[in-house]
């Protein structure tokens, strides 16, 4: 069986799409190792069924030096992949595939674009990342993509044969025996019969929290769980609006929880807060992982209307999707969820597209 080799710029603790897909291929027979960039000190390798090598990436705020770290990572990594010598590299977004430049010709290349990369760029970095998509991506065997628009986006962009291109889509596990208490084991905090509303991923500006906060104050009855990573700064902003407003008794803020207690809280929770704001278009395709997994378990999604959320999210029978994200329309659509009956849980599970995935490294 082949040996695939994965490179992440990332932990994989809070990865739960590179998780499943080595998962995939584990149980498939394939021998899988993963070259990472990041690793917390209070987890160990023992957690995985896979081969985890740790190099660390130095961050600097100085061009030059910044500069000078990515070479000396960039030869680290290429000579570990040499070492390693894998069938199949899997490189999980640009950022990772810029080391299969130039790689012995017997290992095949399959590159995993989360992300549209270049639309979050701009400048001379936009430039420097467009070359180094444009020529690589016609040395790779397969592009793995998770959603549809973003599919022909890069087939539009770049006039490569359509059967080059993999939909594999942001699907989670299919877990049993999921809690309905995990905000009383986790942070001891007792629901009491309120409704529970959710926002899980990353704590940023674009994420709309500040006028869901504005908006919940104003509900009776709700309870809202903040829970992802940020900057102290932005954090500290929210913590004073949240004060200011006086809601500290209806809203709380955490850090972000290992993969594989996501789906605890999300079956703990009413309704899931998913907006997706930035003005480009990896934002406007985006279909997160976290509205699946909301749709499967009965939880319904205060979002707002974009191409890919559209393709998901039905308003009116399992969601309400904000033409215009202000604090009016906020409140109108967690009023509107609050008063909505329970919908059927939706069926996108990692295990339907399995075989599918599993074709690429045939």
């Amino acid at each position: 069986m082949k040996n695939v080799l994965f490179l992440l710029i990332g932990n994989i603790r809070y990865d739960g799409r590179v998780l499943k897909e080595i998962s995939t291929l584990c149980k498939a027979g394939y021998k899988v190792s993963l070259i990472l960039s990041d690793f917390d000190v209070d987890d160990n390798v023992s957690n995985y069924d896979f081969n985890i090598i740790l190099l660390r990436r130095n961050y600097s705020s100085n061009p030059i030096m910044k500069l000078f770290s990515t070479l000396i990572y960039f030869f680290k990594m290429r000579k570990e992949i040499v070492r390693l010598s894998p069938d199949i590299l899997h490189c999980n977004d640009l950022n990772t595939l810029m080391f299969a430049y130039a790689l012995p010709q017997n290992i095949e290349i399959v590159y995993d674009a989360h992300e549209l990369y270049l639309e979050s760029r701009s400048g001379i970095i936009k430039s420097f990342w467009s070359v180094v998509e444009k020529t690589l991506l016609r040395k790779v065997k397969f592009v793995i993509v998770p959603q549809i628009d973003r599919l022909y986006y890069f087939y539009f962009r770049y006039k490569l044969p359509l059967s080059k291109y993999m939909l594999i889509e942001n699907f989670p596990n299919r877990v049993m025996d999921l809690s309905k208490d995990f905000f009383k084991n986790k942070y001891n905090i007792d629901v009491n019969h309120k409704q529970v509303v959710t926002y899980l991923g990353a704590i940023t500006p674009e994420r709309e929290i500040e006028l869901v906060l504005k908006a919940v104050r104003e509900i009776d009855n709700i309870l809202f769980f903040i829970i992802g990573n940020g900057t102290e700064n932005y954090k500290k902003h929210l913590n004073n609006l949240i004060m200011d407003l006086k809601i500290q008794k209806k809203v709380f803020m955490y850090p972000a929880i290992p993969n594989k207690e996501v789906l605890h809280a999300v079956n703990s929770s009413d309704i899931g807060v998913c907006f997706y704001n930035e003005r480009h278009f990896n934002s406007y395709f985006c279909a997160s992982n976290k509205l699946y997994e909301y749709l499967n378990l009965g939880v319904k999604v205060l979002t707002n209307n974009t191409a890919g959320v559209a393709r998901v999210v039905k308003h009116g029978e399992n969601g309400f999707c904000c033409d215009c994200i202000t604090v009016d329309e906020v409140r109108k659509g967690l009023i509107t969820l609050l008063n909505m009956k329970n919908f059927v849980p939706t069926d996108y599970y990692w295990s339907n597209q399995e075989e599918h995935f599993l074709s690429i490294y045939k």
